[in-house]
Order: C-alpha cells, then sequence, then structure tokens
C-alpha cells in the first residue's frame, strides 16, 4: 500500500491458492500493522506511525499501477478500528453464508428455561447450557444476580450463596465461538430468608460409671490382752480384718485405705492397699491399733479411701469394748526404724510411739545396736509420750556392716522396759553418698516383741 511517497509492504512468505477465496485481513492499531490470512497472523511490522493521506487502491502492483490482481475480491469491508484476531476469525468463519447476509447464525438456545428457588446461607448451583451454535460458548449476565452468586463465563454455572431474600431478575447471552452469533433467556430467581434453625436439644449426658465402696464387716484377728474374749478391750492393741464392698458400676485401679487415729483409736498402723475390686466384689484387710475407752463403750473405726488420684471418702466400723481391763490404762512402746547412709556412715531413723492407753513418762533410748555396733550419741531422752504420741530421734553407726544384719533398739520408761530386735538389711555407704533406704516395716511379732509384756519388764 502507499503511505505517503512511499510503499509500504507486508507480505507472507507462503502463496495464496489458485481457484480458492482466501481471507486477508491487514490492521494498524496505532503502531503495528498485521496481516492475517484465513484469520491467522502471518506478518507484522515494526513500531511506526501511518498517515492515510492517499486514496485506497486495491489489486494494483505496490510499484506497478498497470499490473493488477489476476482475481475476483469479494465483502470487501473497511472498519475504524484494528479488529482483534478473534473478530477476524468470526469474519472467516461466516465461510460462504456471507457476513452480512441474513440467516448467518443459528438460533442459539439456552436451557433450562427457568431456574429453581434459593434460600440465604444455602450454597446454590446450577448450570446454564447453550445449543445451535458453534461451541465452545462465553455466557455474560445484564440484570441482577443474587447478591452473593457469580455467573462462570466459560461454564455457564451460577453459584454461590445467596446473602439476600428477594427477587431478582436477569439476562443471560451466550456467544458462540464465531464471538458474533448470540442467543439470550431471561431468568427470575427468588431468593428466601434463611430458615429459623431448629435447636439441638441438648443431650442428657450418661452418667460415666464409679466404683462405691461401702463397709463390707470386720473380724477380730489378734488380741494382745489375755485371756482372748473375742472383743476389743480398753487398752488392748488389737489387728482387725476390715473388709469393703465394691457396689458401684467400674472397678477401682489401686484402692488404698488408710486407718485414721481418733481419742479411741491410738497409733494405727500403716495403710493398707486393697488394689482393684471389680463391681460386686469384696476384699479385706488387716489394721492394727490401740483401744482406749471404757467397757461397754463404743468406738469408730475410720478408714479414708483413696484410688489413685480419686477420692472415694470414708466408711466407718463400730465396736463395743469389752470387759476385760488388763491393758487399760498402761502404756505401751513401739518402734520402727528407717536405715540411710550418711558418708561412710549408716544412721538410723528412729521412731518411738506410745500406742498404750496411758502416758509414757522419762522414756529414754538406751540402746541402738546396728550389727553390733553402737550407735551415737546415746541415751536419748524423749521425755513424755502421751497416748498415740511419737518422737523421733537419730543415730549414727560407724563401721557397722552392710546387707542383712541385726538391729537392735530398746529404752526405758517409768515402770518399764521396752526392746526390739529384728533382721535389716543395712545400705553399703560411702564417703559422700546419701543412699536412703525404705523402712523397715517389722511383722507383727516383731511390733509384739517390743511392746512391754506385763512379765516383769514393764512397770504396769
Amino acid at each position: 500500500y502507499n503511505q505517503g511517497s512511499a510503499f509500504r509492504v507486508l507480505s507472507d512468505i507462503g502463496s495464496v491458492p489458485y481457484d480458492t477465496y482466501t481471507h486477508v485481513a491487514l490492521t494498524y492499531g496505532g503502531s503495528v500493522n498485521r496481516l492475517y490470512l484465513n484469520g491467522n497472523l502471518v506478518a507484522t511490522s515494526g513500531g511506526h506511525t501511518e498517515t492515510f493521506n492517499n486514496p485506497l487502491q486495491l489489486g494494483h502492483s505496490f510499484n506497478n499501477f498497470n499490473a493488477r490482481f489476476g482475481g475476483q475480491i469479494d465483502e470487501v469491508e473497511i472498519f475504524s478500528r484494528a479488529l482483534s484476531q478473534t473478530e477476524i476469525r468470526g469474519i472467516v468463519n461466516a465461510d460462504t453464508v456471507g457476513k452480512c447476509k441474513p440467516g448467518a447464525c443459528p438460533i442459539i438456545t439456552l436451557n433450562p428455561s427457568s431456574l429453581p428457588n434459593g434460600a440465604v446461607g444455602s450454597p446454590y448451583n446450577q448450570t446454564i447450557t447453550a445449543s445451535g451454535g458453534t461451541g465452545p460458548y462465553t455466557f455474560s449476565v445484564s440484570g441482577s444476580l443474587p447478591p452473593g452468586l457469580t455467573l462462570n463465563s466459560a461454564t455457564g454455572g451460577i453459584s454461590g450463596t445467596p446473602a439476600q431474600a428477594g427477587t431478582f431478575n436477569f439476562t443471560i447471552t451466550a456467544t458462540d465461538s464465531n464471538n458474533f452469533c448470540t442467543g439470550s433467556r431471561a431468568y427470575s430467581i427468588t431468593i428466601d430468608a434463611a430458615p429459623t434453625p431448629t435447636p439441638t436439644p441438648t443431650p442428657t449426658p450418661t452418667p460415666t460409671p464409679t466404683p462405691v465402696i461401702v463397709a463390707a464387716g470386720s473380724a477380730i484377728v489378734n488380741e494382745s490382752c489375755p485371756p482372748a474374749n473375742g472383743a476389743i478391750d480398753p487398752g488392748e492393741t488389737d489387728t482387725v480384718n476390715l473388709r469393703l464392698m465394691n457396689t458401684g458400676g467400674a472397678s477401682t485401679n489401686n484402692l488404698v485405705a488408710t486407718l485414721q487415729p481418733n481419742a479411741n483409736v491410738l497409733a494405727p498402723s500403716e495403710k493398707q492397699s486393697y488394689g482393684a475390686i471389680a463391681p460386686g466384689d469384696m476384699a479385706g484387710r488387716n489394721f492394727t491399733f490401740t483401744a482406749s475407752g471404757s467397757s461397754g463403750s463404743a468406738i469408730t473405726l475410720t478408714l479414708q479411701l483413696q484410688d489413685g488420684a480419686n477420692n472415694l471418702g470414708a466408711v466407718t466400723y463400730t465396736f463395743v469394748l469389752g470387759n476385760n481391763t488388763a491393758c487399760a490404762g498402761a502404756p505401751r512402746i513401739s518402734t520402727s526404724t528407717a536405715l540411710s547412709c550418711n558418708g561412710n556412715n549408716e544412721v538410723a531413723t528412729i521412731t518411738i510411739t506410745n500406742s498404750g492407753t496411758g502416758t509414757a513418762n522419762n522414756v529414754v533410748l538406751t540402746t541402738a545396736t546396728l550389727g553390733g555396733i553402737s550407735g551415737t550419741p546415746l541415751p536419748l531422752t524423749v521425755g513424755t509420750l502421751a497416748p498415740g504420741a511419737s518422737s523421733v530421734k537419730v543415730v549414727t553407726f560407724s563401721g557397722a556392716p552392710s546387707g542383712i544384719t541385726t538391729l537392735q533398739v530398746g529404752g526405758t520408761f517409768t515402770g518399764g522396759t521396752y526392746t526390739s530386735n529384728r533382721k535389716v538389711n543395712a545400705p553399703a555407704c560411702s564417703t559422700g553418698l546419701l543412699t536412703p533406704t525404705l523402712p523397715y516395716l517389722p511383722s507383727l511379732p516383731a511390733l509384739l516383741a517390743a511392746v512391754v509384756s506385763p512379765s516383769g519388764l514393764t512397770g504396769r
């Protein structure tokens, strides 16, 4: 084409076939020329500015006006803007029907004919389809979709969650791939208000099964004051078997019971483990204590129950004191010892307890030997011990043997003496180490051996 006094050339290295219509389009978009053959971009110029000031001539050679195009030219169009490649392809695809002739576009139909209603807050999803034209289609909307819904231009899907109640009218238009054939349908969607939620009733919680422990009887196992009469007597040290039963819906894991001291229950023995008691099952354990009170009076034994971290409360047992007063009003001294290390030396921590019903006066620890080695310092003054009271004294052994050996502890009080001999497992001690050992818990005969007997070793 002629540009001013110069000719511009924009060409394709290919050829235009004979006896076949070829669609040729040349566009100028403000800086670049583009050449299209049958809708395909085949050449692009460099950037420049065009000044169209010469007559338009079609079919002439650019350098020889007498050389004319030896063929036919049809449907020539000049546009006031540069068409896009998509628009140019739409013209090409009109084919022999002719872009400007009636009936060039088929009838494009949209379905469905209507859309269902929705509700605020409830997800909505419907798809508009098009048929009759050349796919794929591009969809657009005019009017107002319900707030919260959007149209997918590629698929025709209307989706989202409605946010406002009301009736909304709009039109959906489908454009086929020729980009100028369209079809439209008007729609209306009514969005209902959000339904009032039905409150969910709070379920009644199912109670978690738990163990329930009750007292299930008792039996006297041992009486310290002869003659045995099947009763707990004033001042007597007794061992009783206290039974427990689980009436709950779950088993205990490791039930531990502790006999509580009170004015009538002196120097109770250590806590006992009942272990696991299944629902409906029963178990018994032995507890030792000294009874205080007068003949015919009632005393109450209380077991505090603990199952791991769970406090299961307490159970009680009631006994009526018997008429044997041989042990009434007398002190009864017993001892227990825990061994540990202090450097090379073994250390005995001795607990001296008055488990009787009378006050022990002028109590003195006079003897403490471990494997024949006497402890220091000795003697140690304890003083007065009321019924149920205890005192702790510490004695050190230098050069005592370790392992299984004999521990002897004894002393005096006004009117009597006390002594205990037992086998212990003494620790092996070395400099700079303090190694505690478990307290030595004597058996019942060992405890009774430490109790003052009425055979001349007591001042009762």
